[in-house]
């Protein structure tokens, strides 16, 4: 556990235990700012290097969130592969060129990497939900657009989120269209979209 989530030596030795961090330090204070730290590929201190989101220029399998309690549905874990090959696109997918007719894209949880579980957990921002490998989240969200993800807007994400536009649909949007920013329109039936392109 790095000592941005375990407090000074001094205070673990007095206490005897992790000292609780704010989200807003880890992560970043607003939905905006945690989607461009995941755009520019910074990872949370809490997450120690061996435990970064693994970069590869080969396609990576994983398995990603589907349902989500949100929407009134049963989470639902599925697998595919996705490629993450550079700093960019540490926690959204890359997707080549002659594939953008694409209308989903996946996206990592900046909490990827964090230990959960077991004596080096983060204690302080605590999971009951999500995708473990032993004691390590590794959980992936989908990010569904209205249209291809170059030229239509996020409407959906598997995550937990009850905002319209959660930090990982900001990301996608950032990336794939150019557009900056959490302002994006609602749509109405957004479940029977979600569902529409998902592969089960």
């Amino acid at each position: 556990m790095p000592r941005h989530a375990r407090g000074t030596y001094y205070r673990r030795r007095r206490r005897g235990r992790k000292v609780n961090v704010p989200w807003t330090i880890t992560y970043g204070d607003t939905k905006d700012e945690r989607a461009e730290n995941m755009v520019n590929g910074t990872v949370p201190n809490t997450v120690i290097r061996r435990n970064y989101p693994p970069l590869s220029n080969q396609p990576i399998e994983f398995d990603f969130i589907t349902y989500t309690r949100r929407r009134g549905l049963r989470q639902r874990i599925d697998s595919d592969t996705g490629l993450f090959n550079d700093v960019q696109h540490r926690y959204v997918e890359f997707i080549p060129e002659n594939e953008r007719n694409r209308t989903y894209v996946y996206v990592r949880s900046q909490r990827y990497g964090e230990i959960v579980s077991g004596p080096r957990s983060t204690r302080s921002n605590p999971i009951d939900t999500g995708i473990r490998d032993g004691s390590i989240l590794k959980t992936v969200y989908v990010v569904t657009f209205n249209n291809t993800i170059e030229t239509g807007i996020p409407i959906n994400c598997s995550c937990p989120s009850e905002a319209n536009s959660c930090k990982h649909m900001i990301a996608a949007r950032t990336l794939y269209t150019g557009v900056v920013g959490q302002n994006m329109l609602p749509l109405p039936n957004l479940n029977l979209q979600f569902s529409a392109v998902l592969k089960f």
